[in-house]
């Protein structure tokens, strides 16, 4: 199984245990979200930055990948699971990214639904937040582990509208959902982007080690209490896109 979809079920689990429950003590271990870092390539500096920080999880947004750089990428952080951003890539180059090492592949509704069946690799769809709930819903029938949505382009903090549009997909979708944003997070917005549902967010690798390194801080002091997931109604929104993975996402057709 992939390492990042097994670190997203075990927070999921640790965060949904009932009232009178006591988690043990690994899952008192897990954060309350993960945290993911979104790199242009896989330079040696930049794994090195994922490792300083303490990342969850990393993601290469870069062109021209190939085998051998994400071999040496995943050699030089073992621990910690490498995703790639899969637009435009051919099922043959998604095969040969898999077999260097890739642990998750996250892709766009346009991607070839051949990659839905690919076994050893977590599926991460990018979604637009306001696509259709009957079209949303019909994710839950598919072959991914967990739906990733953007935040506004170059927005400088975390808007409400963004926490509405985060908590429709929680409420629409049966897997965990994560958000790209654009700037840091303080721990006000880190705090409301956990009560509405969300499980991961991404940022990008080129903020400070420090400031990178003060977000996993704000999220080890989130609390770990299991939250609602459920609601019945819809939130409907005027649409945008953005976030750290706004480019390969604003194609997509609703």
């Amino acid at each position: 199984m992939s390492k990042f979809v097994d670190k997203l079920r075990r927070l999921s689990k640790s965060g949904s245990k009932p009232i009178g429950f006591r988690a043990s003590a690994s899952e008192a271990e897990q954060p309350a979200m993960l945290l993911i870092l979104a790199m242009t390539s896989t330079q040696p500096a930049e794994a090195k930055v994922i490792l300083d920080v303490g990342a969850d999880a990393g993601l290469v947004l870069g062109d021209n990948l190939n085998a051998m750089s994400i071999r040496q990428m995943v050699g030089s952080m073992p621990d910690v699971p490498l995703g790639v951003l899969a637009a435009g890539m051919t099922e043959e180059k998604m095969d040969e990214i898999v077999s260097a090492g890739c642990d998750f592949l996250v892709f766009d509704v346009k991607a070839s639904a051949g990659l839905l069946h690919k076994e050893r690799v977590g599926k991460v769809i990018m979604m637009k937040p306001l696509l259709d709930p009957v079209l949303i819903r019909a994710v839950n029938r598919l072959e991914v582990d967990a739906a990733l949505i953007n935040s506004k382009a170059d927005a400088p903090f975390v808007a409400v509208e963004d926490l509405l549009l985060c908590r429709r997909l929680v409420e629409l979708l049966d897997k965990p959902v994560i958000v790209g944003l654009s700037s840091l997070v303080s721990k006000a917005e880190l705090t409301s982007l956990w009560e509405v549902g969300v499980e991961g967010i991404v940022l990008s690798a080129t903020h400070s080690v420090e400031a990178l390194a003060g977000v996993k801080k704000m999220i080890g002091e989130l609390p770990r209490k299991a939250r609602s997931r459920r609601a019945k109604a819809d939130v409907v929104l005027p649409q945008y896109a953005g976030g750290v993975l706004a480019e390969a996402d604003e194609d997509e057709d609703t």
